[in-house]
């Protein structure tokens, strides 16, 4: 089946119209969806930097309040033991009683600290009072072992608690999510003495950011060390392992929360949720070995969804646009292929016609087709006339035809004869050609001879050149040796004499580095004396903060100042202490530094005298190269002498050479000569042989042709043509 031209157009227009627009449509949604979806994640992580920024803060908070309370407990060998115990037990109430976020504090200090046994005190909040706690019977807490091993702060896994809420009757409690900050207690020397913590609810924070939404569905989790979700919009999760430690990118968000990193992946649908894009942001908890973390989860299904109603509504409108694209091809191609069919037709009627050359293509059209038609015109009457001289020339044709039949036996005659003559001609050739050859095969032999001489000749030629070249570039290195020689003797004077130059200054260096130490002890002397100072501002201040806390309620401005003069006083303390190791590490470097200095100096010296060795050793060297160079010279000179006796021999044999090459080249032109006349000969007979059976197929070519002249003739006249 023939598809027609129009059909063929139209589908490939549509064709590339319909590629053209499947690949916008493609590049558009595929731009669209890369861009919603980097910005949805973009503001998901936003948002969890955001939430974890305001955990990390209530969670410093709480524990700024117990590093503040840890430091004034390390205070209380300041006071007489009896006030120690009122000390701690009012800073653990006050505290309590300005933290709203805890629930308890408590603090405990080691044996022989306070008294001989574990000292422990505590407060804890009912609703709106405070109370004593009393730790009778109760074990140590756990935090204290670790502490004790670590000695720094540390917040423990949250766990669950009964508390009393507002419109609870005594007796009865809610459970509610707490955790623990816990402090190790120093004293004034740096020692651990004990450990306080806070007790504080997680409510504070599912309040402020557990209610966290993102999109339609999506929500967010404040995920602890171990992935238990502290905050969450759905209280029923607290308290539980978040799923996204049991998927396949569980192990990846354990080590992001443990080490304190951020994390990000779609995960697939499963039980729990649908398809999510899960990005984790760190919390800092003021401990570095338990950082949590704050879960975003938005449904890619959210997020994609407009993408997708974006994409239908492109893809609709581009399959309209492709279906008037189509339809708008079609009537085009219509209308063009209209004077084309009546072009058709013409055509066939002219071919099915018997070969009438009279009709034309009448169109009045001025575009390619109306040009098709006219040039059309013009060729069926260039072919009429073409056939008409085919005739004409048809006739002439069978009237040669008849005269060269008649001459053709009269030419295979004289044909025969002449291939007769021939045949002796090169037997005669063949004869002279044999003895020519003869003769070059022994000329050539001499030519060989010759040529070895010669090679020989080139080759002895060849050695004492290398020979010659091998000493004048010997010659040219014990020159640059000697050179080289003379010029490392002005560097070993000059080195000889940097190394005087060097011990002077590594002298100098001893004297300036002796008025160092001496120095550097000046100020030894001077470091105590801020050391003693220091000691007694800090005496003074303890002493003041006594008075004050003796005063109550009118020495609490004093006992600040006092207590920021202590901390200076400590502060030039440790800075003096800081100083005096460092002025005692400079001197241990003066001392090496003087006993480095000692040791230059010896080698400087030593290295002269090696120098001052070298320096003779060179000059030996520089008279001993002098000599090689002028044994070199005498052996060169006898070389170009056997150099010239070897050209002259190589003369000769060339001479020889030319002489017998113009010998085998006359040969050679001779025998060529010889075998191009025999060749030629041979060529003349199969000529003639050829010619003889020529001669009988042009006979029979002429029938034929007078034939065929016959056939040409009726084709010819079948066309009409006028």
């Amino acid at each position: 089946m023939i598809m027609k031209l129009g059909t063929r157009i139209a589908l490939i227009v549509a064709s590339i119209v319909f590629v053209a627009n499947s690949a916008t449509i493609v590049f558009i949604a595929s731009t669209i969806q890369s861009s919603s979806r980097d910005s949805a994640f973009s503001e998901a992580r936003g948002l969890a930097a955001t939430q974890a920024a305001i955990a990390s803060s209530d969670l410093n908070l709480v524990l700024t309040s117990v590093e503040e309370l840890s430091r004034i407990l390390g205070m209380f060998r300041m006071f007489p033991k009896k006030e120690s115990f009122e000390l701690i037990d009012e800073m653990l109430r006050t505290t309590l009683a300005n933290e709203p976020r805890v629930i308890n504090t408590w603090a405990v200090f080691l044996p022989g600290t306070i008294m001989g046994d574990y000292y422990r005190a505590g407060w804890h909040r009912m609703q709106d009072s405070l109370s004593r706690k009393d730790y009778s019977g109760e074990p140590l807490p756990p935090a204290l072992d670790e502490m004790l091993s670590t000695g720094k702060p540390q917040i423990l896994e949250p766990y669950t608690i009964e508390k009393l809420l507002d419109g609870m009757a005594m007796g009865e409690a809610a459970a509610e999510l707490a955790s623990s900050i816990v402090v190790p207690i120093l004293d004034d020397a740096g020692r651990l003495v004990g450990i306080v913590g806070a007790d504080f609810g997680i409510g504070f924070l599912q309040a402020k950011i557990g209610a966290t939404k993102v999109f339609d569905n999506g929500y967010g989790q404040l995920l602890t060390n171990k992935a238990m979700v502290a905050t969450s919009k759905d209280p029923a999760d607290i308290g539980k392992k978040a799923h996204e430690i049991d998927d396949e990118y569980g192990d990846k968000v354990k080590m992001s929360i443990m080490e304190g990193t951020s994390f990000s992946f779609i995960s697939e649908a499963d039980e729990h949720s649908p398809a999510a894009f899960k990005y984790f942001s760190p919390v800092a908890t003021g401990d570095d070995r338990a950082p949590w973390s704050y879960l975003i989860v938005v449904p890619y299904q959210e997020v994609m969804s407009k993408v997708y109603r974006l994409v239908t509504a492109i893809t609709v409108i581009g399959i309209i646009a492709l279906a008037g694209v189509v339809m708008i091809v079609i009537l085009i191609i219509t209308r063009m292929m209209r004077p084309l069919k009546a072009t058709v037709a013409v055509l066939k009627d002219i071919s099915e016609g018997g070969g009438d050359l009279t009709k034309k293509i009448e169109s009045g059209r001025r575009d390619e087709i109306g040009s098709l038609a006219e040039h059309f015109n013009r060729f069926s009457a260039s072919l009429a006339s073409m056939i008409g001289g085919i005739v004409i020339a048809a006739d002439r044709l069978a009237r040669t035809g008849e005269e060269l039949e008649a001459n053709m036996g009269s030419v295979s005659a004289a044909v025969t004869e002449i291939a007769a003559n021939v045949k002796e001609m090169k037997e005669g050739a063949d004869r002279q050609s044999r003895s020519f050859a003869s003769s070059s095969e022994a000329t050539v032999l001499i030519l060989g001879k010759i040529e070895r001489l010669k090679e020989l000749v080139k080759s002895q030629s060849d050695c004492v050149a290398q020979s010659s070249a091998s000493i004048e570039e010997m010659i040219a290195n014990i020159g640059a040796m000697a050179t080289n020689a003379e010029a490392a003797g002005g560097h070993y004077a000059r080195l000889v004499e940097a190394s005087e130059k060097g011990t002077d200054v590594i002298a100098d260096v001893s004297r300036i580095v002796q008025e160092i130490a001496n120095q550097s002890t000046a100020l030894s002397e001077a470091n105590e004396i801020i050391a003693a100072i220091a000691s007694k501002t800090n005496l003074l201040a303890m002493n003041a903060a006594i008075e004050a806390a003796h005063a109550g309620e009118y020495g609490k401005g004093f006992a600040v100042v006092a207590d920021e003069i202590r901390n200076l006083a400590e502060s030039s303390a440790d800075q003096s202490k800081g100083i005096g190791s460092s002025i005692e590490g400079i001197q241990a470097s003066i001392a090496a530094v003087v006993s480095s200095s000692n040791l230059a100096e010896a080698t400087f010296t030593d290295v002269r005298s090696r120098i001052t060795s070298l320096y003779s050793l060179q000059d030996e060297l520089q008279r001993a190269l002098t000599e090689q160079k002028q044994g070199s010279a005498i052996s060169l000179e006898a070389l170009a002498a056997i150099r010239e006796a070897t050209s002259e021999v190589d003369s000769a044999a060339l001479e020889m050479r030319e002489a017998s090459a113009k010998v085998v080249s006359e040969m050679s032109s001779l025998v060529a000569a010889s075998e191009e006349f025999n060749r030629g000969v041979g060529e003349i007979a199969e000529g003639a042989a050829d010619i003889d059976r020529s001669v009988v197929a042009v006979s029979d070519l002429t029938r034929m042709n007078r034939d065929n002249i016959e056939d040409v003739a009726k084709v010819a006249k079948a066309f009409k043509i006028a």
